[in-house]
This record gives C-alpha cells, structure tokens and sequence, in this order.
C-alpha cells in the first residue's frame, strides 16, 4: 500500500498500533473495540486531504457505540451511552486517548490518540536495506540472514533441501 503525498490513510497505522497499546495496558475488550475503532476512523498523518490533525476522534457517543455493537435505534439508549462512558473513561485513565473537548450541545467530545501512526518503510526497502545487511539507521541485520557467524540463538544455515537436521525430500532419495 502506497499512498501519494496529500492523500493521507485512514487509521490503517493507527489501528494496527491501537492493538498493541491495547493489550500493554491490559484493555478490556469494550475498551479495545472502542479504541481501534478510533483509530480506524481518524487520519494516520497530518498530510491528509481534511487537513485535521492527525489521531483524532470526534465522531458522537451514536457513531461509538456502534462500534460497541448497538446498532440503529439502540445506539441512541441509555445503557449504549453507559457502555461509551465506561469504555471512554477507561481510555483516558489509562492514557490511550486525551480528552481535546468536552461534548456539549451542538459539539461532539473529540480526543488525541495516543498512538503511534507513521508509515512503516515499505516492504521493498527494507527487504533491500536488509540484504545489503542495514537498515537506514544503521541497524545491522547481517545476523538475521542466516549468515554462519551469526550470533542469535537458534538461527541456523539452511541448506538447499531446509534445515539440516530435515530429512531430505522424497524426490531426491530417487
């Protein structure tokens, strides 16, 4: 996935980075719906086409708790709106997300992210950058490539038939 400067992405880094917060901070599982469905919806960088900063949520308690599974009427009951506080207050104690705004009539709470979603370098440069032995900030991965002087435990030289400890392939005992 390549997007071009000013098209930004949708929560695709964010969402990806909102499951590994949620399991550090031991989430519950309304909590964790609820922040990666933040993540999904708000922008992963600041170059996006709305311009708004990125990793930000101001969807209403209706849109969230959808997420939560209360679909249309019931998104708009008491207990989907108990359920959003519960899993919000849960969010902000924890420090996942910051509340920007309050909600007040006419304007929908919006809250900061706390989360991490930049794009990764893509797959091509780093399987390059990898076999010249470094990546671009000089990390050497020269051990990961199954050299013989490796010094990681259990990384081994595989022969052309796999590890050597496999037994050969039925068709080369032909």
């Amino acid at each position: 996935m390549s997007a071009k400067r000013g098209e930004g992405t949708v929560g695709l880094f964010a969402a990806k980075n909102a499951l590994l917060v949620a399991a550090r901070l031991n989430l519950g599982s309304t909590a964790t719906v609820l922040l990666v469905h933040m993540a999904l919806e708000c922008w992963d960088d600041a170059d996006n086409p709305a311009r708004q900063p990125p990793r930000r949520y101001f969807a209403g308690r209706e849109a969230s708790a959808i997420a939560l599974g209360f679909l249309a009427p019931e998104n708009a009951s008491e207990a989907a709106h108990r359920a959003v506080k519960r899993a919000v207050k849960e969010l902000v104690d924890t420090g996942a997300i910051t509340r920007v705004r309050s909600a007040h009539k006419g304007t929908t709470a919006e809250f900061e992210l706390n989360l991490a979603s930049s794009r990764p370098l893509s797959w091509t440069t780093r399987a390059v950058d990898n076999f010249r032995g470094s990546d671009r900030k000089g990390t050497n991965y020269s051990s990961l490539l199954g050299t013989k002087n490796s010094s990681l435990k259990g990384t081994r030289k595989l022969s052309q038939r796999g590890p050597e400890n496999d037994p050969p392939n039925s068709k080369e005992q032909e």
